[in-house]
């Protein structure tokens, strides 16, 4: 029971709280934004901040997806789906909402590989050099320097997690083919200024979530709207592998 002079658990009150006008203590108040305010009131603070941010956040959820439903390319709208659940919170059926060509599971990378290479050479986003290599030892007088004869040049765009180092999947050439990329064991120096990747071998393959993502990031196919809840993740997924030398 509480007097003029004290709080409800009979404690000295040290102030009044600034929301409801009760007396306070110290342990059952706190100084929010320079004003006292008692626990209950600080409580109901939170919720309706709380109620506030899933507003603007469902509000801003629904305009991006309207959005995104009214692009007219169905490829567009796979990559921006992809980057956009990576990165922010939405709802279970954003995907087919946004996207019924095709599934979360399955799209054909052909035709993705192929409109993506327009559009990459179209922005000017750079390709990475690799070289074809034959694997045979080449006799010097120092010995067998190098593992590869090294054949033709070709150019690529290429989307893989940290995790990968030999294989490369998902590389998209510069003609739009998607394919897996196989190094070899070792690099190969051309001149003094420019490395080249050793590739020994190149076989069809697909474009994973991952590289989606990628491809979206690079091609600009994002968005950041204020109220949107952004998803933490402990590290970055992948890179896209950009010209060297």
């Amino acid at each position: 029971m509480s007097t003029p002079q004290t709080c409800s658990c009979g404690t000295f009150s040290i102030g009044v709280c600034q929301d409801c006008g009760k007396l306070v203590c110290r342990d059952h108040s706190r100084l929010e934004g320079g004003q006292r305010i008692c626990d209950s009131c600080i409580q109901e603070r939170r919720s309706r901040d709380q109620a506030a941010q899933e507003a603007a956040h469902d509000a801003a959820h629904q305009a991006v997806i309207a959005e995104m439903r009214a692009i007219a390319d169905p490829i567009e709208r796979l990559l921006r789906i992809a980057w956009y659940q990576e990165n922010f919170e939405g709802l279970a059926d954003d995907w087919h909402t946004v996207c019924p060509e095709y599934s979360p599971d399955g799209w054909d990378s052909v035709a993705v590989g192929r409109w993506f290479a327009v559009r990459a050479i179209d922005q000017g986003i750079p390709t990475r050099a690799e070289r074809i290599g034959i694997k045979r030892p080449l006799s010097t007088m120092f010995g067998n320097r190098a593992k590869y004869n090294v054949g033709p040049e070709i150019r690529s765009w290429s989307f893989r997690s940290r995790q990968q180092h030999k294989n490369w999947p998902g590389v998209i050439l510069s003609d739009g083919s998607v394919v897996q990329l196989r190094q070899g064991q070792a690099d190969y120096t051309a001149t003094s200024d420019r490395d080249y990747t050793i590739v020994e071998s190149i076989t069809p393959a697909r474009l994973d979530m991952n590289a989606l993502i990628l491809m979206a990031e690079a091609l600009g196919l994002t968005v950041d709207r204020p109220g949107l809840r952004r998803i933490q993740h402990p590290f970055v997924y992948g890179v896209i592998r950009g010209p060297r030398g």
